[in-house]
């Protein structure tokens, strides 16, 4: 690969120590594990805003995480702009990209657009000129700027000249804490980041309170309360889900459940027409759908299509199940498991109980899934379960609970980013 850099020497010094210490160990030819993860960070309708790009890499010799300071600063954005490609990661959304002291000190160039990313700066424990004119350096360039951990205080508050967005992390904090730190920032023209967010409560807490933008995993957990009763709707879709599986049924009755549906006739023809199978003919009928799929691919596909029918939750809840599906799936082809599609379904599964807002026991029973799939899906027991916990703890850069010693780190890495674009693709087809 050939990298053109029309910059000063000091940078392309810097972007080539950046590649060497990214691949090579030593002469040994052993390579480091590069992790690269995303966290979406919501708008307050839960559109998604951006990105909170993750990085991490794994020694190959002592096995320990590694990529804390410049290195990691310079091994993301290296991994992510250069060699992964940011679409890939980010999509048409932005990527917010942590930044310590050194990389801003030395003030090196940032190899994108200045309106291509948000420079998320990591708590600072010295304020100093040196700081305050690298700051006045980024910003002076267009670049938008973040602070994370954000504490405002006489030395700080310097810092908010240079910033677009303030993230505050929410974490431990009480109500009342909240609200006046929230009170104050808000004297200043920054938008906030409501940071660590773990339970929708908490995130409507922090939308009352003006928040602009939110980050953290509440949307995957459901807010559940006790003895509430289903709406109608999510009823009917649990007892749809119930019928697909159930072991007796048979492709005529599938092709009945479809055709009482207008919806979902039309997206299940639509997704069968689509690039994705490139049949070369025009498929026109549910029956020639349902033959041409078969018994398993139309059960995952309907699911699909089903859950993306509860239009009263975020559609990023749908793109998580995707991902967690075909991550899921694409593992289990990579370690030449049989059984991909029972993987596919407990990685979209698994996030039904946000989707239904109920806990997954009681989900599931309602749902006449095997014992293995569900105590997958509860307890991540079990070759599928400790698949998809494998899944989560990538999606949530939990990178050390990963254990799949059969595949190397980057077959892992590239599962997710396959999975991501198959998502997306998936999300047009349900969407038009």
């Amino acid at each position: 690969m050939k990298i053109y850099i029309k910059h000063h020497d000091e940078f392309y010094n810097y972007w080539i120590n950046c590649l060497m210490n990214t691949t090579l160990v030593n002469d040994s030819e052993a390579t480091i594990d590069v992790y690269v993860g995303r966290q979406p960070i919501y708008l307050a309708n839960l559109d998604i805003f951006g990105y909170q790009l993750i990085h991490r890499m794994r020694d190959p010799v002592t096995g320990m995480i590694i990529g804390n300071g410049e290195q990691s600063t310079s091994s993301l954005l290296f991994n992510t702009f250069v060699d992964l490609g940011i679409q890939r990661v980010a999509g048409d959304k932005l990527p917010f990209v942590k930044l310590d002291r050194d990389f801003l000190v030395n003030r090196y160039e940032i190899p994108v657009r200045s309106d291509q990313v948000v420079l998320d700066i990591v708590k600072q424990r010295v304020i100093d000129q040196d700081l305050i004119n690298a700051l006045q350096y980024y910003s002076r360039c267009g670049n938008w700027i973040a602070f994370s951990d954000f504490e405002l205080n006489r030395q700080t508050e310097v810092m908010l000249k240079y910033a677009n967005i303030v993230k505050v992390n929410t974490s431990g904090l009480d109500q009342t804490c909240l609200m006046e730190q929230s009170r104050q920032l808000r004297r200043y023209p920054v938008k906030l980041l409501a940071d660590k967010l773990e339970t929708r409560k908490e995130y409507e807490q922090c939308r009352t309170l003006g928040f602009h933008y939110f980050q953290g995993y509440f949307l995957a957990k459901p807010n559940t309360v006790r003895g509430k009763r289903l709406p109608a709707r999510r009823l009917a879709i649990l007892e749809l889900l119930s019928r697909l599986y159930d072991t007796d049924v048979d492709i005529n009755e599938l092709e009945k459940i479809i055709r009482q549906d207008v919806s979902l006739s039309y997206k299940i023809l639509r997704m069968v027409n689509s690039a994705y199978y490139a049949i070369g003919k025009q498929v026109d009928s549910i029956k020639q759908a349902v033959i041409l799929l078969g018994m398993k691919q139309l059960r995952a596909w309907l699911v699909l299509l089903v859950l993306s029918e509860v239009n009263d939750q975020p559609s990023i809840l749908m793109t998580i199940a995707m991902i967690r599906g075909r991550m899921n799936e694409l593992l289990a082809h990579m370690l030449r498991r049989k059984d991909g599609d029972r993987y596919f379904t407990v990685g979209l599964l698994s996030i039904l109980d946000a989707i239904l807002n109920l806990p997954m026991r009681e989900v599931l029973l309602d749902l006449p899934l095997t014992l293995e799939i569900s105590q997958a899906l509860v307890d991540h027991k079990g070759p599928l379960g400790e698949m998809l916990h494998n899944v989560i703890a990538y999606e949530q850069g939990k990178w050390d609970d990963i254990h799949i010693p059969e595949l190397k780190m980057s077959q892992v890495r590239e599962a997710y980013l396959q999975a991501i674009a198959w998502s997306t693709q998936m999300r047009k087809i349900f969407e038009n």
